[in-house]
């Protein structure tokens, strides 16, 4: 998207000290707010529903859910700060647990498919959704 500079900024997102932290390091790095925020942050802890701890619970939650909202709520903040025209903000989960599955297309995915639909998302062409859920899947 462009020629800007992009940085990956490693963060603990299920704190809200360490996710103010990327903030402060992101505003020290570019002159305003991003235009585009992707997130994909998650964890998989195998685990059955009736074994599962509280201690492994509040991990998958922290950082699954709490983290998204961190993340999302203090970007939009930005965003809406410096005013950014036409910004997107791309959250993504995992369908981990269905991976060892047979895909209708008998293939894995590529990292590229998945980076060419944030990339979709982002721009002008996808202005109209909001809200979406939109599955890369191989068609399982």
């Amino acid at each position: 998207m462009g020629s800007q500079q992009h940085r990956f900024y490693r963060t603990d997102v299920s704190s809200s000290t360490s996710v103010n932290q990327m903030v402060t390091s992101l505003r020290a790095d570019y002159p305003s707010a991003p235009s585009v925020v992707v997130t994909c942050a998650g964890v998989a802890i195998p685990s059955y529903f009736l074994d599962m701890d509280e201690a492994t619970y509040d991990k998958v939650t922290n950082i699954n859910q709490k983290g998204t909202f961190l993340v999302v709520q203090a970007m939009a903040r930005l965003m809406v700060e410096d005013k950014v025209k036409n910004g997107s903000i791309v959250t993504m989960g995992s369908i981990c647990g269905r991976v060892q599955e047979k895909t209708f297309l008998k293939r894995a995915g590529k990292p590229s498919e998945v980076a060419n639909l944030c990339l979709f998302l982002a721009t002008e062409e996808s202005s109209y959704m909001t809200g979406q859920v939109v599955e890369i899947t191989g068609g399982q």
